[in-house]
């Protein structure tokens, strides 16, 4: 099964750490956060991983091949000529997923998430896309029906709000920042290769089925600011 690691971000939330160290090689737990995202994946079968990378991506390639890797294959797609954000990183590796599904991992994600039951979930759904969602506090929030079928997003720091579809009591969910993508999203990816994921799984919800996948409960962090990885260590008694 193939799983890209988004880990080309500036990090510029987890300044001054960030000014010298991409945020994939921070350390939480004793690990960095690359480490832990590879392990997680590879450890629910995952055998084939592309990592992208831009901000000091030297660093982050070094560090791939310092390590034996057994069991799995990690390649890299290469972003250091511009960031492409989440979407045009996902369009800029997808020949390497040899039109399979793919499962999309930020490596700021730390979680006990069964991504095997949601991978059989995303299959089992037959939706051209599955987003982890859990019902928690977030400043934007993506807007399910009852089927839990993506029909917009509401972001509430800005006070805009996107809907698709229009339903009567829209669910409020946040996401978890793990999605699968099936194959046939690529005829959704726009002619320029900067753009958000957003905007694909925005224009594909209005005729196929983008899933969400409920894991509330679920343990779940965001490590996207040092009060974060504060609170990880707390947790863990590192």
């Amino acid at each position: 099964m193939k799983a890209l690691i988004l880990a080309a971000g500036k990090g510029t939330r987890l300044k001054p750490l960030t000014d010298h160290r991409p945020k994939a090689l921070l350390e939480v737990g004793r690990q960095t956060l690359l480490e832990r995202a590879i392990i997680k994946l590879k450890g629910e079968g995952f055998t084939d991983i592309i990592v992208n990378v831009h901000h000091m991506a030297e660093q982050i390639i070094d560090f791939i091949n310092s390590r034996k890797w057994e069991g799995i294959k990690i390649r890299i797609s290469d972003e250091s000529d511009g960031l492409l954000d989440t979407g045009g990183a996902l369009k800029k590796a997808w020949p390497m997923f040899e039109n399979q599904p793919v499962m999309v991992y930020n490596v700021d994600v730390a979680t006990a998430l069964n991504l095997r039951e949601m991978l059989k979930a995303h299959k089992a759904s037959g939706a051209i896309a599955t987003l982890a969602i859990s019902k928690r506090k977030s400043n934007r929030y993506l807007l399910f029906d009852e089927q839990f079928l993506l029909c917009g997003l509401r972001n509430n720091f800005e006070g805009k709000e996107d809907i698709r579809r229009k339903i009567n009591n829209p669910i409020e969910m946040a996401f978890s920042g793990i999605h699968i993508a099936n194959p046939e999203l690529v005829h959704y990816f726009p002619s320029n290769d900067v753009f958000s994921i957003w905007d694909v799984y925005l224009k594909a919800c209005i005729s196929l089925p983008v899933k969400g996948f409920d894991h509330s409960g679920t343990f779940w962090i965001d490590l996207g600011k040092p009060e974060d990885f504060k609170k990880f260590d707390e947790m863990f008694g590192v």
